[in-house]
């Protein structure tokens, strides 16, 4: 102390009376720290956190340590005395003591937790490996690079060598990559494998240093082409083979991406398709060769003429007009029934004063009668036996629009006018509604043809109304959501149909140009469809009825005016004629009052059969004071003066009667028949050539209009042969204006105009 001189002394003096000064007060705020102390020990000593210190901000290198802190604090943030458990996460990458010594193992990350009571904190210690001296790397050496192209498929093995300046070569781990592994793909080892062709970098990096080669892929050449399909025996004319052509490489592997491109030493006697369907055309010899790249495989074909074993002679039609033309075409075939094409067919004419034959087969009508045009081939021979009749003069006398089922209130299906079908020519052909439902039969007035759809519980049953000649829609009324919309009727300007289903059963009354609701009123209904209505002097005359009826509507407000019972039956609707108005259900014929609904009389059937509940037809008036009908498989004509059935004729007889001028047209089996209207008795038959008869016959004064399920045909009445073909079938109309309509069950409406 004495050493420390004069200034030392003084400072001591100094601080020593500072402490004599203030010992009272120290002694006061110790007591009060210590009473503090004793008054919160009951509610700040539970740990809420724990503040831990010492965590290292850099990665640990193993067998290094660091020793960390870790301070309990109670919701005031002050420091309480409580135990500090420590755990690791990862024991393999980082131990941490009971004192929190962390001490780093292994290359990773280990999560160190705090723990006191219930709260717990966590820190991240990464560890890694110490850093390479990368002074001493300089480069990286690799070998192994192809000088050549790889073929798809190869592979290469690289090799990357690290290396110090001096060139000593170091021990230091190398990554591979390549630029396009879509062209060669390299694993870990340095092994390359050829993909596709084209140029990719294979680069090995060591630290710092990265070097790259380039490796160039080829795809793999065509070695051989193999041929297959290749006949051992002659190839006949007329025929075709259909051969095939593999390129492999060199181990023999099918190329399945090359081009291959077909060739014929002679292609007037054999022709190759890029495809390699071969046709054969003439006899003699012929090489066929495929090729891929430089390579070639050749097939040598021994091409021989067949025997023609038949010739078959078809016409669209059997019969043609003076002046009208045909086409006949001449299919020959082998004796094991191949058709044979190439050959040269001969063509004759059994008189040339009704029919005349040019070498391709075209026939031109000059006379009337019967006629047989012959195909030859070698020694084979095929007869098409065809008709000439002399061409109609074309008139036309009808005035009534096709108002209602069968054109008009008598539902005969007739129509005044003589027609040349060599004018006949497709008008157009519409889609109509949403998907591809049946079309009702259609009807038409003043220049627009009307349709609805024909189905059950569909959303989309519209009633549609379009120009007749051009088929551009006009307007459509959706009845959304109904059981049914039935077939429509047209009268002065109106449109008149019914819908059916139960409680919600209406005939609508529609403004034929707008499109507008005239009027809607209800029906009887159960569940039950019906042909169109018949509207006639104003009134609209419908089946209807809960338990079978009629119906009559005044067309101005749609009032009832009448019902009339009739037996329960759907699928028909009355016919009319001055004041009486015919119905035709289970067991009678059922004449009424036009303007009071009242039974005027009626016809027993005694005949009648059940068949189910719908009767599938409507009675017809024919020119003989008679009703027609067909019922339970039999055709009857009831007798209106006589008040009895006049005569019934038993067979297969199916749909609706078409009359005309005294003759009936029915159908019977597949065959459409004419019979006579005063006794049925049969007149001639015609037989479609394709399908079977189906929905209502039409008739004009010299033609017949025949509908199958695929096509509609039109036969002479004179000739009672085909005269003209159109490729649908369907539900026939035809009006004052000269448009056939075809309502189709593919939902699609054509038009075809006859005058």
């Amino acid at each position: 102390m004495e050493g420390l001189g004069e200034s030392g002394s003084t400072a001591r003096r100094q601080r020593l009376h500072f402490i004599h000064q203030a010992r009272p007060w120290l002694a006061l705020i110790l007591t009060l720290a210590v009473s503090a102390c004793g008054e919160g020990s009951t509610s700040t000593d539970t740990v809420a956190s724990i503040v831990i210190r010492g965590a290292p901000a850099e990665a640990l290198i193993p067998g290094e340590s660091v020793q960390l802190t870790a301070t309990p604090k109670d919701a005031a943030g002050a420091t309480v005395d409580k135990p500090v458990a420590w755990t690791s996460s990862n024991k393999a990458v980082a131990q941490v003591s009971a004192q929190g010594q962390v001490l780093a193992v292994s290359v990773g990350e280990a999560a160190i937790s705090a723990t006191s009571e219930r709260a717990n904190t966590t820190v991240m210690v990464r560890v890694s490996n110490p850093p390479q001296p990368e002074d001493t790397l300089a480069s990286v050496l690799v070998s192994g690079v192809p000088a050549e192209p790889l073929a798809t498929g190869e592979s290469a093995q690289l090799t990357a060598t690290p290396k110090d300046a001096s060139g000593a070569t170091l021990d230091r781990p190398v990554t591979w990559s390549s630029s396009s592994s879509e062209i060669a793909e390299v694993n870990a080892q340095g092994l390359v494998r050829a993909v596709s062709a084209g140029d990719a970098s294979i680069s090995a990096t060591s630290g710092r240093h990265t070097t790259t080669v380039a490796v160039r892929v080829k795809a793999l050449q065509v070695a051989s082409v193999t041929l297959g399909g290749v006949p051992s025996g002659p190839v006949m004319t007329g025929t075709t083979v259909q051969l095939s052509a593999i390129p492999k490489d060199v181990h023999g592997t099918p190329l399945t991406d090359r081009v291959v491109t077909w060739s014929s030493s002679d292609t007037t006697r054999a022709q190759v398709s890029v495809s390699g369907l071969v046709t054969a055309l003439k006899p003699g010899q012929v090489l066929i060769t495929a090729t891929s790249e430089a390579q070639s495989a050749y097939a040598a074909l021994a091409l021989q003429s067949p025997d023609i074993a038949s010739v078959s002679v078809l016409a669209d039609s059997p019969g043609l007009y003076v002046g009208q033309e045909v086409q006949l075409q001449a299919v020959l075939r082998n004796s094991s029934g191949s058709v044979v094409t190439g050959r040269t067919v001969t063509w004759k004419s059994s008189d040339a004063s009704r029919a005349v034959v040019d070498a391709n087969g075209k026939v031109l009508g000059v006379g009337v009668g019967a006629v047989t045009l012959t195909a030859t081939c070698e020694s084979a021979s095929g007869t098409a036996n065809l008709r000439v009749i002399a061409r109609p003069s074309a008139s036309w006398r009808q005035t009534a629009e096709w108002a209602t089922f069968q054109g008009t209130a008598r539902h005969t299906g007739a129509v005044e006018a003589t027609l040349d079908p060599s004018a006949f020519r497709s008008l157009w052909s519409r889609q109509l509604g949403v998907g591809s439902g049946a079309l009702n039969p259609v009807t038409e007035g003043d220049g627009r043809v009307f349709a609805s759809s024909y189905s059950y519980f569909s959303t989309n049953q519209q009633l549609s109304a379009l120009d007749a000649r051009t088929g551009e829609p006009l307007w459509t009324y959706n009845f959304n959501r109904i059981h049914s919309a039935h077939p429509p009727a047209y009268s002065d300007g109106a449109v008149y149909l019914t819908t059916g289903g139960h409680e919600d059963s209406f005939l609508y009354a529609f403004d034929a140009a707008t499109g507008e609701v005239r009027f809607r009123g209800a029906y009887g209904n159960q569940w039950s469809r019906y042909y169109a209505p018949v509207v006639m002097d104003g009134t609209v005359f419908m089946a209807g009825g809960y338990y079978g009826g009629m119906y009559a509507f005044n067309v101005s407000g749609g009032e009832h005016q009448w019902f009339t019972q009739t037996s329960q039956y759907d699928e028909w609707t009355p016919a009319v004629e001055g004041n009486q108005v015919f119905a035709y259900t289970e067991p009678r014929l059922q004449v009424v009052d036009a303007l009071t609904g009242t039974m005027s009389y009626e016809i027993a059937d005694p005949g009648f059969q059940w068949t189910g509940w719908s009767m599938n037809t409507a009675p017809v008036l024919g020119g003989a004071q008679n009703v027609l009908a067909i019922q339970g498989s039999r055709l009857l004509s009831f007798d209106l003066e006589n008040r009895t059935v006049g005569w019934t004729r038993k067979a297969s007889f199916t749909g609706t009667v078409t009359v005309a001028e005294g003759v009936l047209y029915v159908f019977n089996n597949r065959a459409v028949e004419a019979r006579s209207e005063a006794d049925g008795a049969l007149l001639w038959t015609w037989i479609p050539p394709e399908g079977e008869p189906r929905w209502t016959t039409l008739v004009t004064d010299n033609l017949l209009f025949v509908s199958t399920s695929s096509n509609t045909y039109a036969v002479d009445l004179t000739a009672r042969v085909q005269m003209w073909k159109y490729p649908a079938g369907g539900r026939l109309a035809l009006g004052k204006d000269g448009i056939l309509f075809i309502a189709q069950d593919n939902g699609t409406l054509a038009a075809i105009a006859v005058k």
